[in-house]
């Protein structure tokens, strides 16, 4: 049997097991939080181009964000981190059009329909609302994240 979704009737204990682990669970949501409320399931390609349009510029001013991106992406930015000279969106329009906002040395990124977030990246974006966690146990979570195999894949 083959499933390419999650079910709670198929997959109830390996969603219990993932979620009640701290560090898993706050990369999930993390990474749902970014493909949902950031880029809205990839669904609005304009979302998707306005990104990408920012992401090329060499420097990146007020205005540029201002014309590409609309106020509820530049709040969801923002509050992830992924500006990082900018703290609050009460900031952000405190300063002038020609100010030079700084994304990531690496940042998310888009291509084919798969949003790629590097781990140095999310580790940051993370370790900026829980401080508590580390780097140790990032990469513990994120390897057993990568070894989590469905439970009923091999029931035939």
């Amino acid at each position: 049997m083959e499933h390419t979704g999650l079910s709670m009737d198929y997959d109830k204990n390996l969603i219990e097991t993932v979620l009640d682990d701290i560090d898993m669970r706050n990369i999930i949501l993390f990474l749902y939080v970014i493909r949902n409320d950031l880029f809205k399931d990839l669904s609005i390609q304009e979302l998707i181009k306005s990104y990408e349009k920012v992401l090329i510029l060499d420097e990146i001013y007020k205005d540029n964000i201002l014309s590409f991106w609309n106020k509820e992406f530049i709040e969801i930015a923002i509050d992830l981190g992924l500006i990082k000279n900018i703290r609050s969106i009460r900031e952000f329009e405190q300063k002038d059009g020609d100010f030079i906002i700084r994304l990531g040395e690496e940042t998310v990124t888009i291509e084919n329909n798969t949003i790629s977030v590097p781990d140095h990246t999310l580790f940051l974006l993370i370790n900026k609302k829980f401080k508590f966690l580390t780097r140790r146990n990032f990469n513990l979570a994120l390897n057993k994240l990568k070894g989590v195999r469905c439970e009923m894949c091999y029931i035939k």
